[in-house]
């Protein structure tokens, strides 16, 4: 774009042409980037046969006015060969104007250029010589979404491009050392032969609308070379994650709302009127684009991984080693274990359950290619606090406060990854072996539908499956829905600790107890500390008072095994008819420590027999 005004004569353009030039250029743009003037002068000199040319840009700014591009020499038309010789100076030049020219490998280009060059040789096989400084330059790689900044000195040799030590930083300021070349045939058919060593530094960018495979943000270490023609790049990476990483593979193929998106309500009586969410789509790369990624995976990174039929999703960190290849046609192919060390499984249920479990440590996804085709085997651990009373298991008649234990609800997930088998199992962390071993008399724990009958009763309800007795009934399961959902809600306060709220109404034979449980499990899960705070209506006196009661246990394992323990205790004496009727005036509370240590034997000589320490040499 501009405005131009003087004289052009063209002379022999289909033998050897010339041409001759006064030409002046006001508000010149280019590719819609203003530059400034430009004046471009022309003359044949009769004496060598020779024209000469001077292009100027000139770039008037607020401070000064500066040379922004100066291409001054000699075009010899009649010569065979050797017919250029021409200088090149830039001074400050916007590289925004090039932005069209990188399409589908660069965009977003932007910054300034300062250089001096020789140009010689040939039209057909010019050399370019000299050296190139960028300023404040930025660029995004559009098939990483990665934006990276850089301020370096380029040297022009014969075919080559050569930089050595140049700093790479992105958006955060982390960096990569990058050396290399970008070789060329006399200014085409360029090839990249360079050398990346990043340092915590972000190499993928990408959102779901980019590719539906896989997406996520990449931090990594290691070293990378890129190498290739234009149209057929590869990448060579060799790296290991960092903090930041999140990964994410969408095996539901439900649409979603995710952080980035935004939400648009329509009209659904108005078919005519609705709007589709815009998507954020860069452009198709023009070349081929090749990656081939060999990643130490660190627990720095999760991975996060949405279940079919929204079955929930799945989020971990772990480690292992994993390759994965994408070609240009979209070919996306994953190899490796992954161990999962924590995460999280959010669970769905036909819409009924809702629950967030805690990814075990030692579970596996296994990947052999296809991304899709994966051996899954995670374990996680949903825990509530319940009351053995409606499997018919009473550990104190005093109170049905102290007959609520901690209950580990645990969901496997198993086989393919798109289609997991699930099974369900529970465990009983805080309660001696004796109780377990009541418990487990009960509970088939081999018949898969009535441990699934169990598991749902525990999520929905917070208890287990009513077994007998005559206490049940449909008001109290209500209660006992609402009491659960609230401790759900208590609990996302805080990741560690648990917080319960349990309400059960009182009639003719029982009381009426409001709970507020807390509990945590502290140093590697060495110190466990439970602590229940509630109100007792006591139906056994005439004025049917309310009683304030409150327990803590502490429990500490000593050896890491856990079979020498410390426990210290403060019980309420409230509603034990013994202490009720004799002491409770003077003492409301009773207190405890102790030592206990278990040893199984089979024999009761063993139990008092040393083990004999192998002999190692």
């Amino acid at each position: 774009d501009g405005i131009i005004s003087g004289d052009l004569q063209l002379a022999n353009l289909l033998d050897k042409p010339a041409f001759f030039s006064n030409l002046h250029l006001s508000g010149l743009h280019l590719n819609k980037e203003k530059l400034g003037d430009a004046r471009i002068l022309s003359s044949w000199n009769n004496s060598d046969e020779s024209i000469y040319l001077n292009a100027q840009i000139i770039n008037v700014g607020n401070v000064s006015t500066s040379r922004m591009l100066n291409f001054s020499g000699f075009y010899y038309p009649t010569r065979e060969k050797d017919n250029l010789l021409f200088e090149l100076n830039l001074e400050n030049f916007r590289l925004k104007a090039l932005n069209p020219f990188l399409e589908g490998i660069l965009s977003r280009v932007e910054g300034l250029a300062t250089g001096d060059f020789n140009l010689r040789g040939a039209l057909h096989k010019p050399v370019l010589t000299g050296e190139l400084e960028l300023f404040r330059t930025g660029f995004r790689i559009d098939y990483l979404n990665t934006v990276y900044s850089v301020q370096h000195k380029f040297t022009f040799e014969e075919n080559k491009i050569l930089f050595q030590d140049l700093m790479l930083y992105d958006t955060v300021g982390n960096k990569a050392l990058v050396s290399g070349q970008i070789s060329h045939n006399y200014l085409s058919d360029f090839r990249f032969k360079v050398r990346m060593d990043p340092k915590s530094l972000i190499a993928l960018n990408t959102t779901r609308d980019m590719n539906d495979l896989f997406y996520g943000a990449a931090v990594v270490s290691g070293d990378v070379e890129i190498s290739g023609p234009l149209n057929d790049i590869n990448l060579a990476i060799n790296a290991s994650t960092d903090q930041g990483t999140r990964l994410f593979i969408p095996l539901n193929n439900s649409a979603y709302v995710s952080d980035h998106d935004f939400i648009f309500f329509v009209d659904p009586l108005k078919d005519d009127t609705v709007q589709k969410r815009p998507k954020t789509v860069i452009p198709k790369p023009a070349q081929n684009f090749n990656i081939n990624l060999n990643a130490t995976v660190t627990p720095d990174a999760s991975v996060q991984i949405y279940l079919p039929y929204n079955m929930g999703d799945l989020s971990a960190r772990g480690s292992g080693n994993m390759r994965m290849g994408v070609n240009a046609a979209g070919n996306f192919t994953l190899l490796g274990d992954y161990n999962v060390q924590s995460g999280q499984f959010n669970f769905v249920f036909e819409n009924l359950v809702r629950k967030r479990f805690e990814l075990l440590e030692g579970g596996r996804i296994s990947w052999t290619g296809d991304p899709l085709d994966a051996e899954l085997n995670v374990k996680g651990l949903y825990r509530v606090k319940t009351s053995l009373g409606s499997l018919g298991i009473v550990l104190d008649s005093s109170s049905s406060i102290r007959n609520r234990v901690n209950v580990d609800c645990i969901i496997h997930l198993q086989n393919q990854l798109f289609n997991p088998d699930i099974s369900f199992s529970i465990r009983l962390p805080n309660t001696d072996d004796e109780t377990r071993q009541i418990v487990f008399s009960v509970l088939d724990t081999t018949n898969n539908a009535l441990m699934t009958q169990q598991m749902i009763s525990l999520l929905v309800l917070g208890s287990f499956s009513y077994a007998g007795g005559s206490t049940a009934n449909l008001s109290s399961s209500y209660i006992n829905v609402i009491s659960n959902q609230l401790s759900s809600w208590l609990s996302q306060i805080s990741k560690d600790f648990d917080v319960g709220l349990h309400y059960k109404p009182g009639d003719e034979l029982s009381n009426e107890e409001l709970e507020v449980a807390l509990s945590t499990q502290l140093f590697n899960d060495r110190v466990t500390i439970d602590g229940n705070f509630g109100m007792i209506s006591n139906t056994a006196t005439t004025q049917n008072a309310s009683n304030i009661v409150g327990d803590v246990d502490i429990t500490v394992k000593i050896t890491k095994d856990g079979r020498l323990r410390a426990k210290a205790f403060n019980h309420s004496n409230v509603n034990s008819y013994y202490y009720y009727s004799n002491f409770d005036n003077y003492a409301p509370y009773t207190q405890g420590i102790g030592l206990s240590y278990r040893q199984e034997f089979d024999s009761f000589g063993e139990l008092f027999r040393r083990k004999k320490k192998r002999n190692t040499n």
